[in-house]
């Protein structure tokens, strides 16, 4: 996974921003389920394997920062769509 992929210069990450972000649109009984899965597993699942892969680094030294950035997208105007990200995101 993430962790495995990160080389020694990654090992003193002072601050992690998680930034990243996806949204399927559509009325909530229409959206495909790949299209929701591929939601869930950038929003959510991306932010913490990020977490498991820098922060311990951060714990031993003792130091380090985590911001996570969500969008306005999260409070849609309408409940029928974009559930997946208020799922993910609130």
């Amino acid at each position: 996974m993430i962790s495995a992929g990160i080389d020694h210069c990654w090992t003193d990450v002072q601050v992690l921003v998680s930034n990243a972000g996806v949204l399927a649109v559509g009325a909530v009984h229409e959206i495909d389920t790949d299209e929701f899965g591929c939601e869930i597993d950038v929003n959510l699942l991306g932010a913490r394997r990020l977490v498991r892969a820098l922060v311990p680094g951060m714990v031993a030294r003792r130091r380090g920062d985590v911001v996570f950035v969500f969008s306005c997208t999260a409070r849609p105007r309408s409940t029928a769509t974009a559930v997946g990200l208020c799922c993910t995101e609130l």
